[in-house]
């Protein structure tokens, strides 16, 4: 036991991996447990403690859902995260789902931590930045450097901060796909130019949203490669559909190799 009625009783972190990897109860039997253990294991202020009227700091904080609907997350502090709880082996994916949900009632916290006993999944929602997520497994909170991510949590969320702005990845972009067009002259109009580099902006925004597997992108470009070895103009081939098709098979995501077919073209050329 660690931290209940206010009284503190130090856990060490091999203590807590072993007391946490043996159980195997529910979310609603492990969540404030599991939190008031790691609470001891930081020497932070369990929420009874640090906010007695739960203002700040507090178990099962009420919000309402994007959408409607009202909810809880299983712990809250202000400014620093929202934390969801799943069973061991639980879905994490779900679980942050229903944090994103709540995020807005929440006043936003820049870090949103999802759990399953077994792993910690924190990502990071600071406006305006490129999110990360972190993952740290039980075990690993054996080793300095995982245990002092998971304890910034708790103390210091700034230090989680993504550096990488999304104006500055939009920058890098451009600046790439600027001098993919550069290297383009000479190959096709600056009009065909302009086209086929949109076709491949288009490429990646499909395969960073799922929309096509990325394994599909992925076959355009060693196309391209093909193509364009020896030639003098522009790589449009794999944009009009010939050769082998593939698809994303919708239950597991997966690329399958079908005959070969000539169907509509996916990227109009004209």
């Amino acid at each position: 036991m660690s931290l209940y009625d206010g009284v503190s009783t130090p856990i060490t972190p091999v203590s807590f991996i072993r007391k946490w990897s043996k159980a195997s109860l529910n979310e609603r039997q492990t969540s404030q447990e599991h939190f008031l253990d790691l609470c001891a294991m930081f020497d932070h202020p369990t929420p009874s403690q640090s906010d007695p009227f739960g203002q700040r700091f507090v178990f099962e904080k009420g919000a309402t859902k994007t959408g409607g609907g009202k909810g809880f997350a299983d712990v809250w502090k202000k400014d620093h995260f929202a934390w969801e709880y799943k069973r061991k082996n639980g879905n994490l994916d779900e679980a942050l789902l229903q944090l994103l949900r709540y995020a807005a009632a929440l006043d936003s916290p820049p870090l949103h931590v999802v759990c399953d006993i077994e792993r910690f999944r924190i990502h990071t929602a600071w406006t305006n930045t490129v999110p990360v997520t972190y993952e740290i497994r039980l075990a690993d909170l054996a080793e300095p450097a995982p245990r002092e991510m998971l304890r910034n949590v708790f103390f210091d969320p700034e230090k989680l901060k993504p550096v990488k702005t999304r104006a500055a990845v939009t920058t890098e972009a451009a600046d790439t796909f600027s001098t993919i067009a550069l290297r383009l002259q000479g190959r096709g109009s600056a009009e065909e130019i302009a086209h086929f580099v949109n076709q491949l902006v288009f490429c990646f925004f499909c395969a960073e949203r799922e929309i096509v597997a990325r394994q599909y992108f992925q076959q355009i470009i060693k196309a391209f490669a093909r193509e364009a070895g020896g030639s003098k103009g522009l790589p449009g081939q794999a944009f009009r559909g010939d050769g082998a098709r593939w698809r994303v098979r919708s239950e597991r995501d997966r690329l399958v190799q079908r005959r070969p077919v000539r169907p509509a073209p996916v990227f109009a050329t004209g």
